[in-house]
């Protein structure tokens, strides 16, 4: 598998019909969602040298796309109590992690606690991983509760039209 050109295949489908960079998340999966879930699942299996590979590949615009994949996957295991999209979305978190400001991957958190919080999700397969990135999470985890929920990074989870939860940034 080819991971780097298959992220650029889709980076440049989001671009050309713009329909990942939606605000709102629908109540079913974009097929880009669909895509990228099989791409970083593919990732995971990959030894570290290969991962690294992938990682120093990865450009600023395919870091936005796993970027907005981490904010969608959150959401989506939220809505499913889904263990893979929990992880897959982590999984997108650790690839940009040397590309985006590790800032940037904080914003994301609160998402990931609040859906381990409501569903029972677990971290466990990142933290076992025993790399940067598992440290950044680990970091995260340790901070006082109110350092690490919703509202500490602007967000609220709300109920959409279709009753579906979802996460909305508030500024």
């Amino acid at each position: 598998m080819h991971i780097i050109s298959e992220l650029k295949l889709n980076l440049k489908k989001a671009k050309d019909n713009g329909e990942y960079w939606m605000k709102d998340i629908p109540g079913s999966m974009l097929k880009m969602d669909i895509e990228l879930n099989r791409i970083t699942a593919a990732y995971v299996s990959l030894s570290k040298e290969d991962k690294l590979s992938v990682c120093n590949g990865i450009s600023i615009d395919i870091a936005w796309l796993l970027l907005c994949f981490a904010i969608n996957m959150a959401t989506y295991s939220l809505r499913s109590s889904n263990q893979q999209y929990f992880s897959n979305g982590l999984t997108a978190l650790s690839m940009v992690l040397g590309v985006l400001d590790q800032r940037e991957i904080l914003l994301i958190m609160p998402l990931y606690y609040d859906v381990h919080k409501r569903r029972g999700l677990s971290f466990e397969s990142v933290l076992n991983c025993n790399d940067a990135f598992s440290k950044l999470v680990r970091s995260f985890l340790n901070r006082d509760e109110n350092d690490k929920i919703l509202e500490c990074m602007g967000y609220t989870l709300i109920i959409d039209e279709n009753n579906n939860p979802t996460y909305q940034r508030n500024w």
